[in-house]
């Protein structure tokens, strides 16, 4: 008798709770919606992508034009630089960014061998293709400064424009080889055209942020 009343019991109290409104709506919030809850979604936008690299490479060349003698080889130097990407062209993955480069002459000695030091601003355009390799073209505006070691002579300087164009190719995400031709042309107390190349090593750092968009794209929402 006491299980019967007890069954009947329960039964009672399940048919009274599914009587409240209450507790029926809070059953059925468990259930998928179609509409999402505020703040659950992000917004449209784009990401945006910062480059940091730096380049060390050994660089040679050949010079021409008035220096007194004709193929003129130029002093082996040592070209470090530092670069940061910061613009996309249009969502095509080019990349914009600017360099400053310090390179110096690894021949130093005395007689005829040239000491050079210079600084060379310039702006770059590139692209990563794929994790292994990228491609980049840019421009420089370098200032060499020659100091002479004769007593009694002047230390030339020389301004120029330098176009270089090169691929990298990378092992890891960050870090790979490089390889560029340049074509530098300076003025100054004499004229120089100056063809070579430079290859070395080169590492980069990617960062990426995710920007709101502030206009609804074309097609309306969706």
């Amino acid at each position: 008798m006491l299980r019967r009343s007890s069954w009947v019991l329960a039964t009672a109290l399940v048919m009274l709770l599914a009587r409240i409104p209450g507790v029926h709506a809070q059953v059925s919030g468990w259930a998928g919606s179609s509409s999402p809850a505020v703040g659950s979604g992000m917004g449209r936008g784009q990401t945006r992508v910062l480059e940091l690299f730096g380049q060390v490479g050994l660089q040679e060349g050949v010079v021409a034009g008035d220096t007194g003698a004709s193929d003129q080889r130029s002093p082996l130097a040592l070209k470090p630089l530092i670069g940061l990407n910061f613009h996309e062209i249009a969502h095509t993955r080019i990349m914009v960014g600017v360099t400053l480069a310090f390179p110096f002459s690894l021949e130093m000695g005395f007689g005829h061998d040239i000491s050079q030091v210079a600084v060379a601003p310039g702006v770059l355009v590139s692209r990563r293709e794929c994790a292994s390799w990228g491609w980049y073209a840019g421009a420089e505006l370098p200032v060499v400064i020659t100091p002479e070691r004769i007593v009694g002579a002047q230390t030339e300087a020389l301004f120029g424009v330098s176009l270089r164009g090169g691929a990298s190719w990378y092992f890891t995400a960050g870090f790979g080889v490089f390889a560029e031709m340049n074509m530098d042309l300076y003025f100054g107390d004499s004229a120089a055209f100056v063809f070579g190349g430079t290859a070395g090593i080169v590492v980069s750092y990617e960062m990426f942020r995710y920007g709101l968009s502030t206009g609804v794209p074309a097609g309306g929402a969706s």
